[in-house]
């Protein structure tokens, strides 16, 4: 997952494509093509990681070998791309767009101190310039932890969809234990994710692989993390160990976590929104004045404050 840390528009753009496409492919398989026939149709061939590309061979070889029907197989793998966009979009628009932004506002800032000092042919080494850029320093340190309020939450993005790959595989027929082991391998979370809900995977997959039944969980393995970000762990393990059903869990979960994370994300991105404006008008735009003002003692009196 290191790689979805790091959205790209372009890479989004080829997951586009790579939906349309298998939109596309759906389509005339439902209006009566044979899934070989469909898979021979001239199109656009986007270009996807190797991850993505692998899990569309091992699928094609369950469609091929009868395991899964063709039309469910080709419209699950279409979600599995859209949620990658939906996860990537995320991240870039309230990750990527805060970053932007904070180096925006601090790269005009040290532009302009250069620039006035150039125009007006005064030292850029001084007193009041030193000033501006401490505070010009002061405004990026602050809008770093603002940009951080938001990035602290983009992991849950992984989170959500571990447990897509979870409950898409468990519709194709493969059971829990094996579906957890396989997105396990699929979505690797990184380290960016808490290490306690890491953990937990790794012992819920073991327990069910090697039928132990459901682990006993407590609020104390989870301190510090959102009951909506762990409580899946609990129902999934216990529904798998006594055999219930686990595929509506998964897809009511996925949305409920979806809309959640959607929300929290936005009130997030709302509060950073105003307190941007702190640096701008008490970092940004006082170091303006400050150089400023002391290119005007400068001119009166002939000599660099």
């Amino acid at each position: 997952m290191k790689a979805l840390w790091r959205p790209r528009p372009d890479r989004i753009a080829e997951l586009r494509k790579l939906q349309r496409a298998f939109e596309h492919l759906s389509l005339r398989i439902a209006t009566g093509s044979t899934f070989e026939a469909a898979l021979r149709t001239p199109r656009e061939r986007p270009r996807v990681g190797r991850r993505l590309s692998r899990q569309w061979v091992w699928l094609r070889e369950a469609i091929a070998r009868g395991q899964i029907p063709p039309r469910a197989g080709v419209e699950a793998f279409a979600r599995l791309v859209e949620m990658q966009i939906y996860s990537l979009g995320q991240m870039q628009r309230h990750g990527l767009g805060a970053k932007i932004q904070s180096r925006v506002l601090g790269g005009v800032s040290l532009a302009a101190i250069a620039v006035l000092s150039f125009i007006m042919d005064t030292p850029l080494i001084s007193a009041t310039n030193l000033v501006a850029l401490t505070l010009a320093g002061l405004g990026f340190v602050i809008l770093s932890r603002i940009r951080r309020r938001i990035e602290r939450h983009l992991w849950r993005l992984e989170w959500l969809l571990l447990w897509f790959y979870v409950g898409t595989l468990i519709e194709w027929g493969v059971t829990p234990a094996q579906a957890l082991a396989q997105s396990q391998q699929w979505c690797e979370l990184s380290s960016c994710v808490p290490r306690a809900l890491r953990e937990r995977v790794d012992l819920v997959a073991r327990t069910l692989r090697t039928a132990e039944g459901a682990p006993e969980v407590t609020a104390r393995d989870f301190a510090g993390i959102d009951p909506m970000d762990h409580e899946i762990l609990t129902h999934f393990a216990q529904a798998a160990a006594e055999g219930l059903p686990t595929s509506a869990l998964l897809k009511n979960y996925g949305e409920i976590y979806r809309r959640w994370l959607q929300k929290l994300l936005e009130e997030c991105a709302e509060k950073s929104a105003y307190w941007n404006l702190v640096p701008l008008y008490f970092c940004f735009a006082p170091a303006l004045m400050v150089v400023l003002l002391g290119q005007i003692l400068i001119s009166l009196t002939g000599s660099p404050p």
